[in-house]
This record gives structure tokens, sequence and C-alpha cells, in this order.
């Protein structure tokens, strides 16, 4: 316990003190199309969909074996992001597995020189391959975690890195209560876009809390980003509740007849950074998606409006049981 918490505090004070430096931001996308219609973070969800465990290595359970997850994101401009996922359990050893890819690509880009002189185009792209194992731990507890291998390329610019995440939750099915605590990012970078500039991977602390309402077909979830040490949303006005509820992420599903789900989040940081003077903030900062789930396919929908744009995020999954993702 004290060697995590020191981890915490290392790693928590360094992003902190160089938020100018920090690379690969596309981690902090939301790949998953049901996560991202629920305010675009989930670790606590109730659920058997597979995609909740991309951002958290302890969802990962052995009853999400053999499904395949299919998704495509397109962001604004020619921005257009694909996701793959598959999982498979360990009988023997008891260990979960799922590999997953994403690929973003931003299409062409201006290149320009040092006087904004247009003299060409370029081709700028991230992708992300990971694996997941996670495991059960007496009755209530999962653990686990990420490995992954992180690559961006800006014209003839190219970095890569390596990092792990870590996952721990508690799941109490008699109360409908679900709990977790995830650590982001936690690598090193093998090969900086520049040797004279030295960047940093977005390592963050995560916790989050969901319930299940015992009477109504409602779960509720919260999750906090930044926690507890970094202060990404530093003020010298005194606006503490500003900074509070900039690391708040509430998300909240209604599931209809097991088989249709209404997906609605709220995320005051992405309502305050996307916010236009000239337009006014309109439904920015509020996300919202729809999951339909067969016996042996899904699809998911999210839609989240970004300024005078939207993202669009399609998925679909294939399962070869018969088990409600519910």
């Amino acid at each position: 316990m004290k060697l995590l918490l020191n981890t915490i505090f290392c790693f928590s004070c360094l992003v902190a003190n160089a938020q100018e430096r920090i690379a690969y931001r596309f981690l902090e996308l939301p790949a998953t199309v049901e996560s991202s219609s629920l305010g675009g973070y989930q670790h606590s969800f109730t659920t058997n969909n597979l995609t909740h465990s991309f951002h958290n290595p302890a969802q990962l359970r052995a009853d999400m074996k053999n499904q395949f997850h299919f998704g495509f994101n397109s962001f604004y401009e020619n921005t257009r992001q694909l996701y793959l996922q598959t999982a498979w359990h360990n009988q023997k050893s008891g260990w979960n597995f799922s590999p997953a890819l994403t690929y973003l690509n931003y299409g062409r880009i201006d290149q320009t020189d040092l006087f904004g002189i247009i003299n060409g185009e370029a081709a700028a792209n991230d992708f992300l391959l990971q694996i997941t194992a996670s495991k059960a731990y007496l009755e209530n507890w999962n653990y686990g975690f990420t490995l992954k291998y992180i690559h961006s390329q800006i014209a003839h610019l190219r970095s890569g890195a390596v990092a792990v995440d870590f996952g721990l939750n508690y799941r109490d099915t008699t109360n409908r209560l679900q709990a977790a605590l995830v650590l982001k990012n936690i690598g090193f970078i093998l090969k900086q876009f520049e040797p004279s500039r030295n960047y940093i991977l977005p390592f963050d602390v995560q916790l989050g809390i969901s319930y299940e309402l015992p009477n109504i077909p409602l779960q509720l979830s919260l999750t906090t980003l930044k926690f507890p040490l970094i202060d990404h949303y530093r003020t010298t006005d005194g606006k503490t509740m500003e900074e509070i509820l900039g690391r708040m992420v509430v998300g909240a599903q209604w599931k209809i007849e097991h088989l249709v789900g209404i997906n609605v989040g709220y995320h005051y940081a992405r309502r305050k950074d996307w916010s236009n003077g000239e337009q006014g903030q309109g439904l920015m900062g509020i996300s919202t998606g729809i999951s339909v789930y067969l016996p042996r396919f899904q699809f998911f929908y999210g839609y989240t409006p970004v300024q005078q744009q939207a993202w669009h995020q399609i998925g679909v999954a294939i399962s070869t049981t018969r088990k409600s993702i519910f």
C-alpha cells in the first residue's frame, strides 16, 4: 500500500508540473461507444459489455468471453477512429484476457513553414495496441492490468511509448453497488518526437462508483478524474467548486425490457473546455446514446455535440453465447 501511494504521489506531481509537455492526448478520447455516451469515462458500470474493460482492466470478467466488438468513431473535421476488441477466459488459471486495437486517423493536414506558408500536406495518425489480463479475488473483488504500446506520427515525426494501467473493482451484487480505482498510463516514452523536448505520458488516477436502483431499471454512476493531487483546473480566483466539478463525470442508463439501454452522460470539463463565447455552450458537456442487446448481436450508438459539430460513434458486437450483456 505504501508503494502504491508513493507511486501515485510521484506521478501526480510530475504531471501536475508538466501539463504543457503531455503527449498522446488521444488516450483521453472515448474509444468505446457506450462509455462515450455515458460521459466519456466509465469504470464501475455493472454490465457484461466487454468494452468497459478497455479503460478499466478490472472490469474484464469471465462472463465477457467470446465477445467481439467493432467500433467506428467520427470526430471533428476528418478525424476517424477504428476500434477492435475481443476476450477469452482460461479456465485452468482463472485469468481473463482481452486484446484490443485503436487506430486514429486525422486525414491530410496542411504543412507550413515558419512563416505560415503552405508548402504541402502531411499525414497524422495514432494507434494503440493493448492486452488486458484480469482475475477474480475472493467473492467481491476483481483486479487487472493492461499492457500498452502507443505510437504517434505527425508528418515525418514519430514517437512510441509503453505503458500499463492497473485496475481494482469491488462489486456488491446484493446491494447493487460497484466501485473502482484505476491508475492510467504508468510508463515511459521510447522515442520522443523531438530529442530537444521531453514529453511525458498522461498519467491519471480515476475513481468510479455506480448504483442500480432496486425498483427502477436505472443505473447511475459517478467517475472522478485527476484524483487526488493533479491540479488540472488550476485557478487563481478561488473557484474551488469549478475545479471539483471539472473532475466529475456523471452517467445514467435506463433499461427497457433488458433489450434496450438509453444512455446519457454529463462531463463539466468538456462544457468548460469546448465552450465558444460567440456561439454559447448549448448542449456541450452532454452525451447521449442507445444500446440494443440481442442474444448474439448488439448495436451501440453515441452522440456528443462539440460546438457547431458533433461526434458520432457506432459500435457492433457479436457474441457466441446467448447470455445478455445486461
